[in-house]
């Protein structure tokens, strides 16, 4: 389902409103503060009005082939990973009132997820990272391909750079470090752990001044220094809190705000990435963790 939470104030977060027919499994991107698109991985896309957030309403569907495993925007564009059948890119036009389709690229291999970047749109795939050249949709042109120990599940961008995280073999698990730009340019790795196997980290990465916040299973969330990515440094100390495993995460201006397997929307303080403090927490219901957005 898609649940509305109230954040306002951090330390008594909210549930203000629901949809629960939605699926959110694929990803949320917050095209205004009314208006939200939601990705569900087994049909498309859902246009969302939230004007009045104690009832969220449909405003349009979109189906896409091979659904929506992950949506990212950049300018003008939406771009959509399509598990098998490759990656979506849809314009907005009408003044943001339409989506259409202007371009599909095809891959040897399933499209997990995709972060759209200045030169090149990267694509998580099952065998690495894959970055394209989103000019040429009709002949698309793989730029490179990073390989990895571990399966590669997700990807930002921020200043140039990109990172992304392995995931599911939590004993290779590992984040990297590239420049956003063609050729491929590996700038620095880490491995990430220990963790304990029965709180599997989520599959989330959030950048935000220069740190890498991942989800750290029974550790909560741990910070990661990018500033020199040839020795990335860990930040956040060991600190053992099984309450706090979180599966999905957004991190801005100093604030953190996690969905957590129990199904807890959780803010935190991360101004002193050292040591993330735990601002509030609500539960919205209990059940499988999706994906999580901040308007």
């Amino acid at each position: 389902g898609l649940f509305i939470v109230d954040i306002a104030d951090p330390a008594a977060p909210v549930l203000v409103g629901s949809a629960p027919e939605l699926s959110a499994w694929g990803g949320i991107v917050v095209m205004a503060p009314d208006r939200l698109l939601v990705a569900d991985f087994n049909f498309g896309l859902y246009d969302v009005d939230i004007s009045d957030p104690a009832a969220p309403a449909i405003r349009a569907r979109q189906r896409l082939t091979g659904g929506a495993d992950d949506i990212a925007r950049h300018g003008d564009d939406l771009w959509v990973a399509n598990n098998y059948a490759g990656v979506t890119r849809l314009a907005l036009s009408d003044g943001g009132e339409q989506l259409r389709p202007t371009g599909r690229w095809f891959v040897d291999q399933a499209a997990f997820a995709v972060a759209p970047g200045s030169e090149a749109v990267w694509i998580v795939g099952n065998d690495g990272l894959i970055s394209i050249d989103p000019a040429s949709p009709s002949m698309p042109r793989t730029v490179g391909t990073l390989p990895s120990p571990g399966l590669l599940v997700r990807a930002a961008i921020a200043d140039g750079r990109i990172a992304t995280v392995s995931s599911w073999n939590i004993d290779r698990r590992a984040l990297h470090v590239l420049q956003d730009g063609a050729p491929l340019e590996p700038l620095g790795a880490t491995p990430l752990g220990p963790f304990f196997n029965i709180d599997t980290p989520g599959d989330a990465l959030a950048l935000s001044n220069g740190v890498a916040w991942v989800p750290a299973g029974g550790y909560g969330i741990v910070g990661y220094d990018l500033r020199n990515p040839a020795a990335i440094r860990r930040l956040t100390g060991w600190r053992d809190d099984h309450a706090l495993v979180i599966e999905s995460l957004v991190v801005r201006d100093g604030r953190a705000v996690g969905l957590s397997e129990r199904n807890e929307v959780v803010v935190l303080d991360v101004s002193d990435p050292v040591r993330p403090v735990v601002i509030g927490r609500t539960t919205v219901r209990r059940g499988e963790p999706a994906s999580l957005a901040v308007v």
